[in-house]
């Protein structure tokens, strides 16, 4: 089966203060660089609840789960727009190699499809490998997923591959029995297997100065890959 909506974990960090009539509260968002401050005003009711504190709860509340899907579908088309296309290698590799990247799937993180190397499923082949059977072996299409790892500077960006898949029993699989996950070896197989002290799950791309990807080194297999649209 097709895998759920994508939840995730979204930290924020709040502060809240007052003092007499006015009260703040502010918080931040450091996986979306953004944020938001509540600021409101009002003497307390000489009769009835003081409601001055309920109603900050509610309009925080409020914002809070009006703009962090905001924020993350925001992300999700920046992610698009900078990331998201066809890369393949140039015309004089003996064997061409190419790839597409996907942004706002369903999943979280980027997808990665249609990877083959010549007229090899390379996507196919290593999960296969990895699960010690063949691709006619394989039950379903299995999915990548980049997510970046905080590594970047002005022309270059980091992401790791974790080899993911829904069908139960394999190396991969993540099961609908959270929190009680009986076997998945995703991501304890961050960095494996390696080839040259590289992981085949190291991807890193070259952007421009308005941050958008021109390239994707595929470093585990040593290919530089060109965006190709």
């Amino acid at each position: 089966a097709p895998p759920k909506p994508p939840t995730r974990i979204v930290d924020l960090y709040l502060k809240n203060g007052g003092l007499g009539a006015y009260n703040t509260q502010f918080a931040l968002s450091p996986d979306h660089g953004l944020g938001f401050v509540v600021l409101t005003a009002g003497q307390s009711p000489s009769i009835g609840p003081d409601l001055r504190f309920p109603t900050m709860q509610l309009i925080n509340k409020m914002i809070t789960e009006t703009m962090v899907p905001a924020f993350e579908a925001a992300a999700q088309q920046q992610a698009a727009k900078n990331f998201a296309g066809r890369y393949g290698s140039s015309g004089n590799d003996s064997i061409p190699m190419a790839l597409e990247v996907v942004a706002g799937d369903g999943g979280l993180g980027l997808g990665v499809r249609n990877w083959t190397g010549g007229q090899l499923d390379l996507l196919k082949s290593y999960v296969a490998a990895m699960q010690g059977s063949t691709i006619e072996d394989l039950k379903e299409e299995p999915s990548l997923r980049l997510y970046p790892v905080d590594l970047r500077d002005a022309s270059q960006v980091a992401f790791r591959g974790v080899y993911e898949s829904y069908t139960e029993g394999n190396a991969f699989s993540t099961s609908e029995t959270r929190p009680f996950e009986g076997y998945c070896a995703a991501w304890g197989g961050v960095s494996e297997p390696q080839y040259g002290n590289v992981g085949l799950d190291d991807f890193v791309f070259t952007i421009d100065q308005e941050g958008k990807a021109i390239s994707v080194d595929v470093r585990g297999a040593r290919r530089m890959l060109l965006r190709k649209g």
